[in-house]
């Protein structure tokens, strides 16, 4: 368990309750894909996983990704169908960002005015059937089953993703290289989701995923100066944006 600069009593606690678990202290949050990359380093088995702090493991599932994952050499990334406490189906699978998808995620301006319009539903596989295992191009980081031997080939995370679409940026480069990402149809964790961001701290959050977009389309689009520019300007508006209803909404 990687612990990213906690300020208050919970490490300790957990080091005192599970003493049979390794501990890795950072001094500061040093972002997500660095910490993941720092407990990458010290595994020793065949497989990884990656896994939020307000997720909880189903063991018959989390077993049936495990299996399947090392049934096949090819497999390099697989995550199940993780669900909400409510047993509701969250969806945690994506289609590669692009220019066009950018603006229609999950919780995007345009997808609220336009709820579910086509592109919404191609980026957040709404198109597909969740009952059947198949490949797809995202398996997002809340629950990420990685080949050790395909971490390691593809040097971890690109730790200049702080927080949110270091896992996009992930799968595309394993998928360069021709290892296959898969969806597992068995239900593999509960999320609680967001337990873990105090609701002050998500327009902090919010920054970071807008900058990780912009990095992830820089990286693998590479636009030329003037889009290059455009892009960032969008990203600003688009935090200040959400500044600006949040203020409202106070």
């Amino acid at each position: 368990m990687v612990d990213n600069g906690s300020n208050d009593s919970s490490v300790r606690e957990a080091a005192e309750r599970f003493p049979q678990v390794r501990f890795i202290f950072l001094a500061r949050n040093t972002g997500f894909a660095h910490a993941c990359n720092r407990g990458a380093e010290l595994a020793r088995g065949k497989v990884i996983l990656f896994l939020n702090q307000d997720a909880e493991i189903i063991e018959e599932g989390f077993h049936k990704v495990l299996n399947f994952l090392l049934g096949d050499g090819r497999r390099g990334i697989a995550a199940g169908r993780i669900i909400y406490p409510d047993g509701r189906v969250q969806e945690t699978i994506r289609r590669f960002l692009s220019y066009t998808n950018a603006l229609f995620g999950r919780r995007t301006f345009l997808t609220r005015i336009f709820p579910n319009n086509r592109l919404t539903r191609h980026y957040l596989y709404q198109d597909i059937d969740l009952n059947k295992t198949q490949q797809v191009d995202v398996c997002t980081g809340m629950f990420l089953m990685v080949r050790t031997e395909t971490f390691r080939r593809l040097s971890g995370f690109d730790e200049g993703f702080f927080f949110y679409v270091e896992d996009f940026d992930f799968c595309k480069r394993a998928k360069t290289a021709g290892w296959e990402v898969w969806y597992v149809a068995h239900t593999s964790a509960s999320h609680h989701m967001g337990e873990n961001i105090p609701h002050l701290k998500r327009l902090y959050v919010k920054m970071h995923h807008y900058k990780g977009i912009y990095r992830y389309l820089v990286k693998h689009k590479r636009p030329g100066p003037i889009l290059k520019a455009l892009l960032w300007l969008g990203m600003g508006l688009a935090i200040v944006g959400h500044l600006s209803l949040y203020k409202l909404l106070r």
